[in-house]
């Protein structure tokens, strides 16, 4: 399927369909720590009420096991599967996102997700966030303050989730404008480098 095309074709990459519709984000490597899987068993529990898109971006080994849920779940027009795409259309996508998703596991091999440095990327697009609640995450989604947190492999709490954001304008505009305020503070570049400031003066004092 080519880049920014749905299973049918239809173009998505354009700026104006983007915007004329609620998008549900995802953007990593399909692999089973993001659990990818309970997004869309999720989304398959709202789609009906939302009427909304998701759209996932990334490769990864999960792709075709994620595609034939999709359609098994006859999803197919509705999952998005955009594969690999350059920076200036992954920043449209963030740009034009409802919400931004990781619904990351603790896999197998007991692997689960770092920091979630797309967290940080989607809020500083003041996109509101949702993900699990495990790994480093928490560093950055404090729940219902910089986004929402749920149990991991949990599609009904997620769906859940993902109606209170889509249907409440007022807290999808609080959650990513408070997560905004909350990254650049923690994340910044200005935190970083006085952090690296603080490490060379230590540094040289010893």
């Amino acid at each position: 399927v080519p880049i920014g095309q749905s299973e049918s074709g239809k173009d998505l990459s354009a700026d104006k369909n983007l915007a004329k519709e609620k998008n549900i984000l995802f953007v990593g490597r399909l692999v089973e720590r993001k659990g990818v899987q309970y997004l869309i068993e999720a989304f398959s529990q709202i789609v009906s009420e939302t009427q909304a898109c998701l759209i996932i971006v990334g490769q990864g080994p999960e792709k075709e096991r994620l595609q034939n849920l999709a359609k098994q779940n006859n999803l197919a027009e509705k999952v998005i599967f955009a594969g690999f795409v350059e920076d200036e259309k992954l920043k449209n996508y963030y740009q034009n996102c409802s919400v931004f998703v990781l619904p990351a596991i603790t896999d197998q091999k007991g692997d689960t997700e770092g920091l979630g440095v797309v967290l940080i990327e989607a809020l500083n697009f003041k996109k509101p966030v949702i993900a699990s609640n495990v790994g480093w995450i928490t560093d950055i989604v404090i729940n219902n303050r910089t986004g929402l947190l749920v149990p991991e492999k949990n599609s009904l709490e997620l769906a859940k989730a993902l109606k209170q954001i889509l249907s409440d304008n007022n807290l999808a505009k609080r959650l990513g404008e408070e997560g905004y305020n909350y990254v650049n503070e923690k994340f910044g570049w200005s935190k970083i480098i006085k952090e690296l400031k603080r490490v060379y003066e230590e540094a040289i004092r010893k």
